[in-house]
């Protein structure tokens, strides 16, 4: 299969999740194997591994875009579940985090494969055809935290250790995907600013934090309205 074949049924897939098999005869594992952890590693070399190198990474991005779509589909009916109960046991919480997290991961994942220097162009732009960074956010990270936040006190410790995730995936998605620098600074801002409610005793340190992350947001995106509506409200 040529490359342009493959990145047309990559772009296929995603629009249609679906299990992907490679064609014709099949590669003995420990090769896949290798090369799947050469992928990891972020690099390549030789025409021959690259083209092998470009397959496992399509079929990779498909199997995580599937598990990424499976799993955000699942966090909606966990959230629908709980929409209407005030207070939650602990199996309720559990299966409500471990259902977020799992996306961030996913997303996490979706977003490192697509950086990688064996993709091409439509691999690259996976990302924003498929509006991740926003997905991301807002089904990853902010429905979550609407819903523990409404119960607070009672949610504090889920709340502080779900905020503390996002935060750290965050700053993480900084150094490992810079592109979209201004959407992970903006996010880091916020979750800084519900810390400021979670932790009384650092409130003016979390607050000078949330600041900080904003005005670097502005840095990147000057203008942006919402920003300086963010900025008031500290």
């Amino acid at each position: 299969m040529n490359v342009h074949l493959k990145t047309v049924c990559l772009r296929n897939t995603l629009r249609n999740p679906a299990p992907s098999t490679p064609p014709g005869k099949k590669r003995p594992a420990a090769v896949v194997e290798h090369e799947e952890r050469r992928i990891s590693a972020g690099y390549s070399h030789g025409n021959a591994s690259e083209e092998l190198l470009f397959e496992i990474l399509t079929r990779e991005i498909v199997k995580i875009y599937k598990a990424l779509s499976t799993t955000e589909i699942r966090c909606v009916i966990e959230d629908a579940k709980i929409a209407h109960i005030t207070k939650l046991d602990e199996k309720q919480w559990f299966n409500l985090i471990e259902c977020h997290q799992t996306l961030l991961h996913h997303h996490y994942n979706l977003l490192r494969y697509t950086q990688h220097p064996v993709g091409d162009g439509e691999i690259f732009a996976t990302p924003v055809t498929c509006k991740i960074p926003s997905r991301l956010l807002h089904q990853g990270i902010y429905a979550l935290l609407e819903i523990v936040k409404a119960r607070l006190p009672d949610s504090h410790d889920y709340m502080t250790s779900s905020v503390k995730h996002a935060y750290g995936l965050m700053t993480l998605l900084i150094e490992v995907v810079p592109r979209f620098e201004n959407v992970w600074l903006e996010c880091l801002g916020d979750l800084a600013s519900y810390m400021m409610c979670l932790d009384p005793a650092e409130n003016r340190t979390w607050k000078a934090v949330s600041s900080q992350w904003y005005h670097k947001a502005l840095d990147k995106n000057p203008g942006k309205g919402s920003l300086y509506h963010r900025l008031g409200n500290l």
